[in-house]
Formats: structure tokens, C-alpha cells, sequence
């Protein structure tokens, strides 16, 4: 039912229902607003801290070229800016330790080969100076010259790998080095032709016997002029070291290689050791030759003397002594021949010299009582010591015999000279030596006639 003054009830609802549709719409767009408001707000500040976060990640897994990027100025801005500090100072120090450790990585592999170097080297030096004691060895059993060089030339190149090893000795004269052994085939036709150079004057050989310094000649610049040999074509790398042998130079050692730049050094040190050896060895073996023909000429003029000695008591009358079965009796000088035939006389006659000093003096004939005896072994032994002895005891009684009359001489001349210094008067002595003499010897006539000298001739 309306009333005069009112709207009506539907219109009022209408209204009702308008302003409220119209409330919840402005609800929802106001709470939809809102939440975009925070989404937007949540974007803004979750953003930058979801890329520090993935950047610390990747920063953590090993990428340190990683950086964030926020513009913002802000408490996110700051840590943002940290991080890429952070991470720069962290790539630095890294990458300085990675050049650290390739650093000393290559230091250690350069270590590591210096060090392999020098143990090779080290084992090598071992090996030459084992090698050194055992040529040392060899060479101190050889007690002839010309094997000894000829044996150090062959085992110095077998051993050490040398294309040609020569050893030069000096002349008399010392003004030449001489070659006088080589191992390899042009040394040969060297030693044919009798090789030498002359001291001071040719080639290394000749620079080191003379200075007695050790020398090493390269196949470049001036050392190239050594290397004209026709003999030894392959060589390019010469050393000489000086034979030395108590204080004097008497040789050179002569190496060569066909290997350019060879020798250093450190095998001038090595060989050198070699070297005296060798010099040691040779001096050695040259004493022991100048010994032995020392030996040889004493043993030869003692045999002569003792030859002379015999020969001189055999021409006196009495020659020895013959004993028989009836009786002995003395051989003289008219009864010689005799003796000699008798003993002689018969086949098994037993013949054994009188030795004495490999001087034969005398001889022992031995005849048998029977024809058909034979002498064994014993009995010829028992001959023999007699034999030995018997010419020990003539030797001692003849040297006895020869210093009893030598003292009986120097007795009397010591006698005569007493009595011719017992007057200061020339007449009395010339007087006093004529009577001693003449009594002594048994002279006719003794006489001392003085000597007129020429004068000297004009100049």
C-alpha cells in the first residue's frame, strides 16, 4: 500500500541492492589493488636479494666472474656492492695463487731435471773414475814400455768411447814430442811414418808439452786449424793433458772425438787424473829399465872381473886336484891335458860345472868304478850342492887371498912412505924410495929420473 508521501518499498530495495553491489565492487578492487600493491612491493625488495642469493651460489660453486646487479642505494645496494668486492678480491688472490703454483710447479719440474741432470752427471763422473781405478789397475801390472802404451791407448778408447787416443813421449833432446802409441787406424799409419811435433811450435800436442797446461781445441773459430790431420779426418774435438812424472813433463795424452764441443772442463779435471796415472805408470816402468840394464852392466862387467879373476889364478901352475881309487894327487900346468883325457875316457862319465854367479869356473868329472853304471837322480843332485858350494868356498878363499895381499901391499907402501916422510931432505927421500923399492921387489936396478917439461908455446 503507498502512501501520499513515501517511494515505493521496490524502489528503496533496488537502491539497497545498488549500494551494495557498489560496496563490494569497490572491496575488491581495493583488495585487489592492495595485493598487487604488495606483490609489486615483494618484487622489489625479494628480486634483488634472489640474485645476491644466486650470485653467492655460483660464487661458491667456483665462479668468481660472477656479479650482482643492483642499482639501488639501500641496504640491499650496500651488501650487492660487498658481495662484488668480494668476489673480485676473491678471483684476484685466486688467480695470484693459480700463478703461484705454475710458478713453483715449474720451478720444481726445473728443479727436478737439474737435479736428474746432475745425478747423470754425478753417475757418469762415478762410472769414469771407477773406470780411471781400473785402467789404473791394469796399467800398474804392464812392465813393458811399448805394451804399456800400447795397452793404455786401447782400453782408454774402449772405455771412455774416444775415436782416436794417442801418447806422446819427448826425445832425449826434449825438443820433439814423439808418438809412440795410438789405438785407431790413422794412429797407425802415424806410428809408421814416426810421427812427432815439434815442442812449443805444433798443434796441442806441442802447446801443452811445452807449457805443461792442459788444453782443449773445438771444432769453431781458431781452434778449426787443429783439425788438418789427413790421418784422423773425423775428428772435431781435441783435448791434451800433460804427462807429468816427478816435476817434469815427459809426454802428452792425446784424445779425440768426432763430436763437436766434447770436452769440458770438468773432464779436463777427470782425465787429468788419468793422466798422472798413466805419467806414474810410465816413469814406473822407465826406472825399472833404466834398473834392469843397470843390473845388466854390473852383472856384466862382475863376470868379466870374476872371468879375469879365475882366468889369472888358472894360469898359475896348479889347475886342480885328481883323485882315484890308488890316491889323489895335484893337476899342474905340464899334467893337464893328461887328466883331462882320463876323464874324459868312458860314456858314462859324470860332467858338472863349478858355477859361480852364472860364471862357470871350474867343472867336476865324475867317472864310474863300472862301465855300465848309471847315475841317479840323488847322487847328479848331491854333485850338483857340492859343486855349488865348492865354488862358494874357492870364490871366498880367492877374495880372502886377494885382500891379504892386498893388505900385505898397502902394509909395505905404508911402510916405504913412513920412512920417505922421516927426512925433510929431497936427496934422502929420492934416496929412501930407490933402496925400498929395490928391496921390496928384488930389483937389479932402480932408478928415478926427474923430467924435464917443454916450455909452453908462444901464443
Amino acid at each position: 500500500m503507498d502512501s501520499g508521501c513515501g517511494q515505493p518499498i521496490s524502489t528503496i530495495s533496488n537502491i539497497t541492492l545498488d549500494q551494495t553491489r557498489n560496496a563490494v565492487l569497490i572491496s575488491v578492487i581495493i583488495t585487489f589493488l592492495a595485493a598487487l600493491s604488495a606483490v609489486v612491493i615483494s618484487n622489489i625488495f625479494t628480486n634483488p636479494l634472489l640474485q645476491l642469493t644466486r650470485v653467492a651460489e655460483n660464487i661458491s660453486a667456483g665462479d668468481f666472474t660472477q656479479k650482482a646487479v643492483v642499482n639501488t642505494r639501500d641496504e640491499i645496494g650496500i651488501l650487492a656492492n660487498t658481495v662484488n668486492k668480494m668476489s673480485s678480491q676473491i678471483r684476484d688472490l685466486v688467480s695470484g695463487l693459480e700463478q703461484r703454483v705454475e710458478q713453483r710447479t715449474r720451478e720444481l719440474e726445473q728443479r727436478t731435471t737439474d737435479l736428474e741432470k746432475i745425478t747423470k752427471q754425478s753417475e757418469k763422473r762415478a762410472s769414469e773414475l771407477q773406470t780411471i781405478a781400473e785402467i789404473s789397475g791394469y796399467i800398474s801390472t804392464e812392465k813393458d814400455l811399448e805394451k804399456l802404451l800400447t795397452l793404455i791407448t786401447q782400453t782408454v778408447s774402449e772405455r771412455f768411447g774416444f775415436y782416436h787416443v794417442g801418447i806422446f813421449l819427448l826425445s832425449e833432446n826434449r825438443n820433439f814430442a814423439v808418438l809412440r802409441a795410438a789405438n785407431s787406424p790413422g794412429g797407425q799409419i802415424m806410428l809408421r811414418r814416426q810421427h812427432r811435433l815439434e815442442v812449443g811450435q805444433v798443434g796441442i800436442v806441442g802447446n801443452v808439452t811445452a807449457t805443461g797446461i792442459p788444453r782443449i781445441a773445438l771444432d769453431t773459430g781458431a781452434d778449426a786449424a787443429f783439425f788438418n790431420n789427413p790421418d784422423l779426418p773425423e775428428t772435431h774435438s781435441e783435448m791434451a793433458l800433460p804427462l807429468n812424472a816427478r816435476g817434469a813433463i815427459i809426454g802428452a795424452l792425446d784424445v779425440q772425438s768426432t763430436v763437436p764441443n766434447a770436452f769440458t772442463q770438468t773432464d779436463v779435471s777427470i782425465l787429468g787424473l788419468l793422466a798422472d796415472q798413466i805419467a806414474i805408470a810410465i816413469d814406473n816402468v822407465r826406472l825399472l829399465e833404466e834398473t834392469r840394464n843397470a843390473l845388466a852392466e854390473s852383472q856384466s862387467v862382475f863376470r868379466d872381473y870374476l872371468a879375469g879373476a879365475w882366468q889369472s889364478k888358472s894360469a898359475s901352475e896348479i889347475f886342480g886336484y885328481y883323485q882315484t881309487l890308488t890316491g889323489g894327487q895335484l893337476v899342474t900346468g905340464n899334467k893337464a891335458a893328461e887328466v883331462d883325457a882320463k876323464t874324459q875316457d868312458g860314456e858314462n862319465t859324470l860332467a858338472i860345472p863349478i858355477q859361480l854367479r852364472d860364471q862357470v869356473i871350474g867343472t867336476v868329472h865324475i867317472r864310474p868304478s863300472k862301465e855300465d853304471r848309471t847315475w841317479s837322480k840323488d847322487e847328479i843332485n848331491i854333485v850338483n850342492a857340492v859343486a855349488e858350494r865348492l865354488g862358494l868356498a874357492l870364490d871366498n878363499a880367492r877374495l880372502f887371498e886377494e885382500t891379504s895381499s892386498r893388505a900385505s901391499r898397502e902394509r909395505l907402501v905404508t911402510d916405504i912412505t913412513t920412512k920417505i916422510r922421516g927426512t925433510n931432505d929431497p936427496q934422502e927421500m929420492i934416496k929412501t924410495a930407490v933402496q925400498e923399492l929395490q928391496r921390496v921387489l928384488g930389483a937389479s936396478r932402480v932408478e928415478i929420473v926427474p923430467r924435464k917439461n917443454a916450455p909452453p908455446p908462444d901464443k
